[in-house]
């Protein structure tokens, strides 16, 4: 089950969203053993990779001789998300057991579920990569077996070992997890036999530690990795960062200072949308309060399409579908200008009944000649109705 759910974590990439892969990740690291739904503990890679060191017959051992107690969280305390996460950083494991009322199983908290509520992208476009730097994995300086590997993880209880790529003036660094082994040890292959090197990862992306963190997850997305290398000016390895590290370093308070501004603006207008509204209001000023609200709403969803992938046709065809939606519009369009502003029309969002544009080509002097340059400076007209706005039809 370890493996299936390893081998089936595609990296950050053009068509999965970050999101969604952290969670795989997540999910992929423990297994609960449960009689109904009372949890009786968990297996984890260490303890899979213990017994796979041990010569076990893993088709004969039992799940429930190889549990490791659980850490819990009861639904019914009273405890927010950065409670948890405090609590997460301070155990060995990186999953919390969230329990019901009645003692059952309700699901995990992880950091990668953590991450996932936490609207914190404007906190990391302001801090550096060098906020997140802890001491790496350890650095496998030889060649080594599969099983010779899977020794020193045990040997340094930790999950991941961190191998030197190339040499010379461009070293780079790739990873081998626990993950890893086990997914090879499911296939029935013999570890002792494969040579480490040819199962580790990719090399790592390498980012300076003055970087901002959101810019560095971006490109890490980008180039499909699920890991970055922090390093100094010289190049040299600082650590090693995954897309939730930011969870275990940086300040409780600050994460909750940012967070919570975010969360009592979404509060407050989730209550105005359900009580009745206020006589003294001006009823203009609402609508245009709510018109406010659902121009950010439109522009969040828009961002969280836009980082949910980075095929740029699919970008830009969610932009005039949210656009249009937001409008009540008939036809909303991107045009692609060439060198002397003829152009084509890119993408398109169009209401039934009406003859799609997309691909028309449109050759317009007068554009060209009167009013390029000043939409170049930046300029924008709103036309309620063509007809009656005094539009000089030879000129326009």
């Amino acid at each position: 089950m370890m493996s299936k759910a390893q081998s089936s974590c595609n990296l950050p990439g053009l068509d999965v969203a970050l999101n969604r892969v952290l969670l795989n990740q997540a999910r992929a690291s423990t297994v609960l053993v449960v009689e109904g739904r009372h949890v009786l503990g968990a297996i984890t890679p260490a303890a899979a990779i213990a017994h796979i060191l041990g010569g076990s017959n893993l088709n004969r051992l039992r799940s429930i001789d190889c549990l490791e107690p659980g850490f819990y969280l009861s639904l019914d305390e009273d405890c927010d998300v950065f409670s948890a996460l405090s609590r997460l950083r301070q155990q060995p494991c990186p999953y919390l057991i969230a329990l019901d009322g009645a003692r059952q199983l309700a699901g995990l908290v992880t950091l990668a579920s953590l991450r996932q509520c936490l609207p914190l992208d404007e906190l990391l476009r302001s801090r550096p990569l060098s906020q997140l730097i802890v001491s790496p994995p350890p650095l496998v300086s030889e060649p080594l077996s599969v099983f010779a590997a899977a020794e020193l993880l045990a040997e340094q209880q930790t999950d991941q070992l961190l191998f030197r790529h190339g040499n010379g003036d461009h070293p780079g660094w790739a990873l081998l997890s626990a993950g890893d082994i086990i997914h090879l040890q499911a296939l029935g292959l013999v570890l002792a036999e494969i040579p480490s090197h040819r199962v580790v990862s990719a090399p790592l992306p390498c980012f300076d530690a003055s970087q901002m963190i959101l810019d560095a997850y971006w490109h890490m997305q980008q180039q499909q990795a699920s890991h970055l290398a922090i390093v100094n000016r010289e190049g040299d390895l600082l650590s090693l960062a995954g897309p939730t590290s930011f969870l275990q370093t940086l300040d409780l308070e600050e994460l909750r200072g940012s967070v919570e501004p975010v969360l009592r603006s979404i509060q407050s207008f989730a209550r105005e949308q359900s009580l009745p509204q206020p006589d003294s209001a001006p009823a203009s000023s609402l609508t245009h309060m709510q018109e406010q609200l659902e121009c950010s709403r439109l522009l969040m969803d828009m961002a969280l399409h836009i980082r949910e992938s980075l095929n740029l046709m699919q970008i830009l065809q969610t932009a005039v579908d949210e656009v249009r939606k937001f409008l009540h519009g008939d036809r909303v369009i991107i045009y692609r200008f060439n060198p002397d502003f003829s152009g084509q029309v890119a993408v398109e969002s169009v209401a039934g009944g009406w003859r799609p544009a997309l691909n028309s080509t449109v050759q317009d002097s007068c554009f060209a000649q009167y009013y390029a340059q000043a939409y170049k400076a930046g300029r924008t007209q709103v036309t309620e109705d063509i007809y009656t706005c005094g539009f000089n039809p030879m000129s326009h």
